[in-house]
């Protein structure tokens, strides 16, 4: 039996499929397991005055909501984004990744298992996913999101780089530029360097 560190899904997952109904119990509730976003409770610095505030500000952001992530590319970015980014105090639960490397379909990255790209719709018929972020090669972005839509997918949280569109209204894109950013920080160095140069 594989050591109590590895969670029941991914045991199930690899193969093991013969739980008893209180083996699996057991297992689960050794876990560890993410609080809901709708008792995501205020940082302890924060002011028991502003506690009312910090929830309404969480509802008005629908940190609440319940929302789910999957990953569209699980290369190196993919991989950075799950391993670092704090989903779950974001208010999104990350659910799986997809890709097409044979090194990377079948293992898990940050807790998450990585699927083929090819069981996409199998898996979103089967869960309801909120949100899919790519980070996936350009050239696939735009195909990629179409079948996320498809899917049923609400959001598309693009780091490709490439500007995607879709073509119902109801499903929103928030595409990500790095180059913004890097020009940014651009501006902001060469505004310092003159006010440096005046003074």
């Amino acid at each position: 039996m594989p050591g109590p560190r590895q969670p029941t899904d991914l045991v199930k997952a690899r193969g093991k499929k013969h739980f008893s109904q209180t083996e699996e119990d057991q297992r689960r509730d050794q876990e560890v397991h993410v609080q809901p976003p709708d008792r995501a409770e205020p940082p302890r610095w924060l002011g028991k005055k502003f506690h009312a505030e910090f929830r309404e500000i969480g509802e008005i952001l629908g940190i609440s909501q319940g929302h789910t992530v999957v990953v569209l590319g699980a290369g190196n970015l993919g991989r950075a984004l799950m391993e670092n980014f704090k989903f779950a105090s974001n208010g999104f639960q990350l659910l799986a990744a997809f890709d097409v490397g044979e090194s990377v379909v079948g293992t898990t990255i940050g807790g998450v298992n990585v699927y083929h790209v090819d069981q996409l719709e199998e898996y979103l018929s089967a869960h309801k996913v909120s949100v899919g972020l790519l980070t996936l090669p350009q050239r696939a972005a735009q195909g990629v999101a179409d079948r996320l839509v498809a899917g049923g997918v609400r959001g598309i949280w693009n780091f490709t780089n490439r500007e995607i569109s879709v073509s119902r209204p109801d499903v929103a894109v928030e595409n990500v530029h790095f180059s913004d950013s890097l020009l940014t920080l651009s501006y902001l160095i060469t505004q310092r360097e003159e006010r440096e140069e005046e003074t």
